[in-house]
């Protein structure tokens, strides 16, 4: 009899310990991180209306309006000198070429000889016109360069580059994290982000979002104020997880800041 008791005794233990949860899959976090763990945001909208009021402020300049109208000028020369010396070579050089190949009696042979001198003379004086261009074109890019403090390709290209992203809303976005290993697939999320004030991290986390691969996104007109926010994020899988304290530090600057560190 007690030989069956211990039998029905050591049966249930072994039936309750079968249905105890089972540690699924596995995942590590040891070495997790980001390649570039901060990130530095600016106001897109206060840096648009910088530029463009300094876009504006440079062609309005009278060095930079009359050196602008300088190279246009040598830039239609230029145009017409060489429209002058292809319709030359069309209309006298090589008729008069065709006409001493097909007969080079000396006529033809003068008649070639003074082609060829004012075809000379036309491309030198479209070679001119050209450099005179450049040159113009040289003291215009320096003069922005002088009284905006960037050159001309910086501010168009900034300009433009800040329109594509208010049209197209593109957001801000870090790098994937890189050492975490573990059973996939892997699930990322938004822990806390820190700020000296609550409401103003409340205010970020609003703006802020993470996908696969631990990659984050802020919304390019992120409405929190400026200042340094630190985002703790988790991974996790089927019966895993870990919480990454302070893994990723976002800086909003003003758009004077931004610029200054360009």
């Amino acid at each position: 009899m007690k030989k069956l008791i211990y039998l029905l005794i050591a049966g249930c233990a072994f039936f309750f310990s079968s249905c105890e949860k089972i540690e699924v899959g596995y995942l590590v976090t040891g070495t997790a991180g980001y390649p570039i763990d901060t990130l530095y945001i600016y106001d897109i909208g206060g840096q648009y209306d910088g530029l463009v009021a300094l876009r504006d402020g440079v062609e309005s300049s009278e060095k930079v309006l009359s050196l602008t109208a300088s190279c246009e000028e040598w830039e239609a020369e230029t145009q017409r000198r060489s429209d002058e010396r292809y319709d030359y070579e069309d209309d006298v050089y090589y008729p008069a070429m065709d006409a001493w190949e097909a007969n080079p009696t000396q006529e033809n042979t003068d008649a070639l000889d003074e082609a060829e001198e004012r075809l000379g003379e036309l491309v030198a004086a479209w070679k001119e016109a050209r450099k005179t261009y450049w040159n113009y074109l040289d003291e215009l890019d320096a003069a922005i360069l002088e009284i905006a403090g960037m050159t001309k390709d910086e501010i168009y290209d900034g300009i433009e580059k800040i329109q594509n992203t208010i049209t197209y809303q593109i957001p801000w976005f870090t790098s994937s994290i890189q050492g975490v290993l573990g059973t996939e697939p892997l699930q990322y999320s938004i822990v806390s982000v820190k700020n000296e004030s609550a409401e103003n991290a409340a205010l970020f986390n609003e703006s802020l979002s993470i996908v696969g691969g631990g990659r984050m996104y802020v919304a390019y007109d992120v409405k929190a104020p400026v200042g340094v926010y630190t985002v703790s994020i988790k991974v996790e899988n089927e019966g895993q997880s870990a919480v990454l304290e302070d893994i990723f530090t976002f800086v909003i600057e003003t758009a004077e800041d931004a610029t200054e560190g360009e």
